[in-house]
């Protein structure tokens, strides 16, 4: 009994430490979806994709956690460069079951994301 005890708080602590095998990058493990964008990404995706919707990105927010995040834990938007996110979405997208309208409202929201991360 003490056995399985251990090995499961061993797994729980594994998992809450969990890092990316590919390149040792952090993965977000408990992703945080909320309503409404902040002002920082709402400005952000303003200023990369004039006129955009706002309820895209979003969307796109949302299906990155959700999709993205339900076979595996989610990489720090800044991990990846500009140019890698859109090799990864096409890789991925297909995994997800995104269709190309929402692979590219999550592209938005990644590239988005990534501006302020990158930034600070």
């Amino acid at each position: 009994m003490k056995i399985k005890f251990v090995i499961l708080t061993l797994a729980v602590v594994s998992l809450t430490f969990c890092k990316s095998k590919k390149s040792g990058e952090t993965v977000i493990t408990k992703p945080i979806v909320k309503e409404e964008l902040s002002a920082d990404l709402k400005a952000s995706a303003e200023a990369r994709y004039p006129g955009v919707a706002v309820a895209d990105i979003l969307e796109g927010q949302k299906l990155y956690y959700s999709k993205c995040g339900k076979c595996h834990g989610l990489p720090e938007v800044e991990s990846q460069t500009e140019a890698k996110w859109p090799e990864w979405m096409d890789d991925m997208a297909p995994k997800a079951n995104l269709d190309a309208a929402q692979k590219e409202k999550t592209l938005k929201y990644i590239l988005a994301a990534r501006d302020i991360k990158v930034k600070k």
